[in-house]
């Protein structure tokens, strides 16, 4: 640091990670121009203007880890972040891992700041190995974070080498096998079928990086290649002697081949770094995986892995290798580009993309080269051969080929002065994901018991589905450091929508069960969520040395947006009958033993063929074989709106202090608020009620059974339901902090609302109203006396003033519940629609839930009853949830 008429200080050993904002204290004396003062110390450790809660690990430590070269390894040395089966495995694999009791999915990968991962199941994480062996730094956000953040769980992001002036790389390779590992197989074990232990057979990992100058301060490389494969044994599974021989439709255990688990990878990465002007860098990196799991099915077979002649790739504890979808053969690319701009000292530009594109089978593998399709597979029931029960063998009934490709890009703007820094950005992403389900040549699959077929299955060919789903964000935020104190707030807009396509969807072969192509027409799914989600921050350096910070952050967060759940609901493949999701079991019996469905498999009825099989009835859904069958239709008020996305909501408090020169120590509480559990905002229910209507709102009432149609959100319909909500949620909340008090329980689904429905049919056959004694009895249809924990005694001091007060609410609340039933069910006696039929089943005593009912109408000419709802959030009074879907 410079300054006229004062001495030069320089401060070494400063090291700046992740986000983090330190601060260092310089103190300019006077001196002559030519004077230098060095000052060396260690980098600050305690970051007292940020209030998200960062983890950075550096290159260096983690090559000092000893642990397997994975991102699960990393997470397992991040405070805060729950990791899903400890992130430990013999190989690098997929890892789930999330914080502060969130969903298990909910953590994500991210590579230069663009998540990288799945198109669907929450789109944190995927299959792919990511590299972090050859990275600058690892920086996990658990929590807090500002606008630039769409979800609130937690995002790991790698920051890749890029290569420098100077040439350098590292070689890198480790191995393990019989010799390193032991098991404990005995005769017990071995006695009921398990001969081999699951321990590392043979393994190996090796890689090399190298990086330097094409062109010094202008032009830079940096390239990685690594392989590596793990073999382990599979305990209590066993090849078929009989494989792929058509005459045999049993099984024959043959222990002289040896299953095994066998996982491996080629992986190549190359990134260029340019800067094209003093003032603009580029860079681009390009990485191929080639994924190789599981073997050929024969010695002979063409793959990526052969099978040996003692040993094979392929079979699990219910499937024979013959049967068994576990070989892999998949590519993997990641294509990022990006481009950094300080414009002034003051003002910085950024923007990046990446492509993601990859091959699965949604969790299991494909059929291998050599594969057996054109057998027809067996699911033996009883535990017999030497095999468990529900053993599939001979051959192949089903497997996938599924198409990833999420692509996301972003660009912002940073402003900063130190004590003033602003930056307002844009997010957006575009998800692809198309599904592939064959089957075999026959399409058929039979099932066994004690050897003797009792049904066959049947599906559809070829059949795809295809999801698309568009998120497009823009964030502003800011930070102000005035003295001690530092605040940041930040503000982001949300827009998620989501289709099906035309093209993969339905399919283009004809079969013997099919005779024409199923093609279906493009679908909205949703068609726009709208949020705003306000964040907010406070640090405070509590004695301004920098070394003790108290921190809070409080935010609104977003549910993601993926090719799953609500975003593919209304895709109408999902409705046709017959595909792989969907199959058609069939009983059969065959008479003549020649192990041919002798029966006419797509006529329905029940069949005898004379001399030959007897085949049961198609019933129920299975009845629209290769049609849309009964489905869920969302409404579409719920695909659309402002508010309607599921969020949560997060608060945090932290104190952050320096022990000892690099060396901190932090403590902090967390809290989650879960959103709204359903996709109406409109509609205020109270979770602990004793009631679950089913309703559907009509325009500006909100409680009528007669209502035709879905909420249209007006402007004083809202207000006044929101009014209705906000007193509501605050007499609940005290209600039930009185009732928790004296050792009730609330929580929902532990009320036996059956006991209570029929006290209400009883009174009202009788014409009476419920006695308090009888209401007494509470939400649970119980007597308070075996109720642990409630207080009965009047005398008892304010414990009884307690109780006396509770039990007077709730019996004016079940009061004006029942009269409130029984006044709205005669008001729809008149109504041709759920209404007339829920009191027509309280007159005659029958179960007055609508979902107990049939889904097809009692009276000619009306729609059906609407079905597979979903309530929201919390307040009191009767429970009520929005009709989102028809059974059709």
């Amino acid at each position: 640091m410079t300054l006229p008429g004062f001495a030069t200080v320089k401060r070494d050993g400063i090291e700046l990670t992740g986000s983090v904002t330190l601060t260092i204290p310089i103190e300019l004396k006077v001196g002559e121009l030519q004077e230098t003062v060095t000052v060396t110390g260690a980098s600050p450790v305690v970051d007292v203007q940020n209030t998200r809660r960062e983890t950075v690990i550096s290159a260096d430590a983690i090559q000092a880890l000893p642990a397997t070269r994975a991102y699960g390894s990393l997470l397992n040395a991040m405070p805060g972040v729950t990791v899903d089966n400890n992130g430990l495995a013999a190989t690098p694999t997929m890892t789930f891992f999330s914080a502060h009791g969130g969903r298990t999915n909910e953590g994500r990968m991210s590579i230069n700041g663009m998540t990288v991962a799945a198109a669907f199941n929450g789109g944190g994480v995927s299959s792919l190995t990511y590299d972090t062996t050859n990275v600058e730094e690892v920086a996990m956000l658990v929590s807090g974070g500002l606008g630039e953040n769409e979800t609130g769980g937690p995002t790991m992001n790698l920051v890749p080498k890029s290569g420098g002036n100077k040439f350098s790389g590292q070689l890198f390779f480790n191995t393990a096998g019989d010799w390193s590992r032991g098991d404990n197989i005995d005769d017990a074990l071995r006695d009921i079928g398990i001969t081999k232990g699951p321990g590392i057979k043979s393994s190996y990992d090796a890689s090399g990086s190298l990086g330097g100058p094409i062109t010094r301060d202008r032009l830079w490389f940096f390239g990685s290649y690594r392989k590596y494969t793990t073999t382990t044994g599979v305990e209590g599974i066993g090849a078929n002697k009989y494989a792929g021989d058509a005459s045999h439709w049993d099984y024959l255990r043959d222990d002289s081949v040896e299953p095994r688990l066998v996982q491996g990878r080629d992986i190549w990465s190359a990134r260029g770094t340019a800067q094209v002007t003093p003032r603009n860098r580029v860079t681009f990196s390009h990485e191929k995986q080639s994924r190789c799991e599981g073997s050929t099915l024969t010695p002979s077979g063409q793959g990526c892995r052969t099978r040996g002649a003692d040993w094979i790739g392929l079979g699990a504890t219910t499937r024979s290798p013959e049967a068994d979808t576990g070989y892999f053969d998949f590519p993997y690319w990641v294509t990022q580009a990006t481009w950094t701009s300080p414009m002034t000292s003051h003002l910085l530009l950024e923007a990046g993309y990446s492509r993601f594109a990859y091959r699965h089978a949604g969790g299991p593998g494909q059929v291998p080269p050599d594969g057996v399709l054109d057998l027809i597979p067996v699911t033996e029931q009883s535990a017999i051969d030497g095999h468990r029960a529900n053993f599939v063998y001979r051959g192949l009934g089903t497997y996938s080929n599924n198409f990833g490709n999420p692509n996301s890009w972003r660009a912002s703007a940073s402003y900063v002065t130190g004590a003033h820094n602003m930056k307002a950005g844009y997010q957006g992403s575009y998800l692809v994901a198309d599904s592939e389900f064959d089957t075999n040549v026959s399409q058929l699959a039979y099932r066994f018991l004690n050897h003797v077929p009792n049904q066959f299955t049947y599906r559809l060919p070829a059949f795809q589905t295809a999801d698309r789903t568009k998120v497009a964000a823009l964030f502003v935020q800011d930070t102000w450091t005035r003295n001690q104190l530092t605040l940041q707030a930040a503000l982001r807009y949300d827009q998620a929508s989501s289709f099906s396509p035309a093209e993969h969807n339905g399919t283009t072969q004809t079969s013997r069960f099919n005779a024409a192509p199923i093609t279906l027409a493009r679908t909205d799914g949703v068609s726009a969520y709208r949020d705003i989600s306000p964040r907010f921050g406070l640090a405070y350096d509590v004695f301004g040395n920098g070394k003790t910070a108290l921190k809070f952050n409080i935010g609104r967060y977003l549910a993601p947006a993926t090719n799953d759940t609500i975003y593919t609901r209304n895709n109408p493949a999902n409705g046709i009958v017959g595909y792989n999701i969907t199959p058609i079991n069939r009983s059969w019996t065959d008479t003549n033993g020649n192990y041919i469905v002798d029966c006419d498999i797509l006529n329905p009825a029940q069949q005898v063929v004379p001399g030959g099989d007897s085949c049961g009835a198609v019933t129920g859904n299975s009845l629209n074989f290769g049609k849309p069958g009964t489905s869920t239709r969302v409404n579409p008020g719920l695909l659309k709106g402002w508010g309607v996305r599921p969020a949560d909501s997060q608060w945090g408090i932290n104190l952050q202090q320096e022990l000892m020169p690099r060396v901190s120590l932090e403590v902090g509480y967390n809290r989650r608020y879960r959103g709204k559990r359903s996709y109406d905002p409109l509609l205020c229910v109270e979770a602990n009620s004793a009631f679950l209507w089913d309703v559907e709102l009509r325009r500006g009432d909100a409680g009528t059974w007669a209502g035709r149609g879905a909420a249209r959100g007006q402007l004083r319909d809202l207000r006044n339901r929101l009014r209705s909500c906000a007193h509501q949620l605050l007499a609940g909340r005290r209600r039930h902090r009185e009732r928790a008090y004296q050792g009730e329980s609330d929580a929902p689904g532990r009320h036996d609302h059956r006991a209570r429905d029929q006290r209400h049919v009883r009174n009202h056959r009788e014409g009476r109203q419920p006695g308090p004694e009888e209401l007494s009895r509470g939400r649970s249809g119980r007597d308070d006396a075996s109720r642990p924990g409630v207080v009965h005694d009047p005398q008892a001091g304010r414990a009884g003033q307690r109780h006396r007060a509770v039990a007077a609410a709730d019996h004016l609340q079940e009061q004006q519940r029942h009269n409130l039933y029984w006044q709205r069910a005669n008001a729809a006696c008149d109504d041709p629609g759920p209404g007339r039929r829920i009191h027509e089943r309280a007159q005659h005593g029958g179960p007055e839930h609508p979902r107990a009912s049939s889904a097809r109408p009692t009276v000619a000419g009306h729609r059906s009853t609407c079905g597979s709802r979903k309530s929201s959030g919390s307040a009191a009074g009767a429970r009520m949830s929005a009709s989102i879907s028809k059974t059709c």
